[in-house]
């Protein structure tokens, strides 16, 4: 009987020690900082479609305005540059802004261009997460004459 006091007198002193509590307190906080991470690395994601509409809105209203192409394969040109596959699929829109002097924007040198890329994000697409709306937007004074783009 003795023998059985001691054992659970060993039991009880050890229980009571704190020497596996980091363990189990690291084990309960490492599921939200892996979250966390991924949450930090999806707006990464996120940024980074933004960074590229942007550019590719300026590389397009730098070709719209020397008139490099025709809008429609400007248009594919412009898709054909991204490097993510959200913009890939996103939207292109070349068009004549109104002029500042109020006179119809008809194309003429000095007139503006504009070119519109538009993407849609979504985070954490696995588990239905949220769609953003992602937009470049770039304008230019036309440098060449430009024929065949639309009014905004």
């Amino acid at each position: 009987m003795a023998l059985v006091l001691i054992t659970i007198n060993r039991l009880l002193r050890r229980l009571r020690g704190d020497s596996g509590q980091s363990l189990v307190e690291f084990g309960l906080i490492l599921p939200f900082l892996c979250g966390l991470i991924g949450c930090f690395a999806e707006v990464g994601f996120g940024v980074n479609d933004s960074i590229d509409a942007t550019h590719l809105a300026n590389q397009g209203a730098r070709a719209a305005a020397v008139n490099a192409l025709p809008p429609a394969q400007l248009t594919t040109w412009i898709k054909s540059q991204a490097t993510t596959k959200d913009v890939k699929a996103g939207t292109v829109t070349i068009c004549l802004p109104p002029r500042p002097d109020g006179v119809a924007n008809t194309g003429q040198i000095g007139s503006p261009v504009r070119v519109m890329v538009g993407a849609s994000f979504k985070i954490v697409p696995i588990i239905g997460g949220v769609t953003f709306q992602i937009r470049g937007k770039s304008t230019m004074r036309i440098e060449r004459t430009l024929t065949g783009y639309s009014a905004c």
